[in-house]
């Protein structure tokens, strides 16, 4: 009976914990809906892309584009995100051709402020890509995009 009772609390619990994570995302997507303009982009600690190559990150329900100055979507992908992990998380699943690639990703949202760091993996190379665990890019294979919310 005893024995019983601690399977029913402990069932209970992870039922709680399950709908806190979920509460969590659902309000995080919902933070992160609209239109992001592209800031700065770093690679290896290397300003790559600024402001005036006019970049937007479009993230509607749980699809994101990168949209280019003319308009035009250069990627589409679906994004799963954990706000309650210890760095957040985001993981990009996209197609380059007809092949399937999943991107893991960190991001930070403060306000009207998106970052998120990517790994870069060498053309040809056939890694997995590993989730980033850093914003510092300096002399590592990442790409930190820095965004700010477009007010309409």
């Amino acid at each position: 009976m005893k024995k019983a009772r601690c399977v029913v609390a402990l069932v209970t619990l992870l039922l709680i914990a399950g709908d806190t994570k979920s509460g969590a995302v659902d309000k995080e997507m919902k933070a992160l809906q609209g239109e992001w303009k592209l800031v700065r982009a770093e690679a290896g600690g290397m300003q790559v892309i600024s402001e005036k190559d006019e970049m937007l990150v479009v993230i509607k329900g749980d699809s994101l584009a990168l949209r280019n100055k003319n308009g035009q979507d250069d990627m589409k992908s679906t994004i799963k995100i954990d706000p309650t992990a210890k760095i957040k998380t985001m993981d990009w699943a996209t197609k380059r051709g007809n092949q399937a690639i999943d991107v893991p990703l960190i991001y930070s949202l403060e306000g009207d402020d998106l970052k998120f760091v990517m790994p870069l993996v060498e053309k040809g190379k056939g890694e997995t890509p590993k989730r980033p665990d850093t914003f510092d890019t300096k002399d590592k294979p990442l790409m930190l995009f820095t965004l700010k919310r477009v007010k309409k």
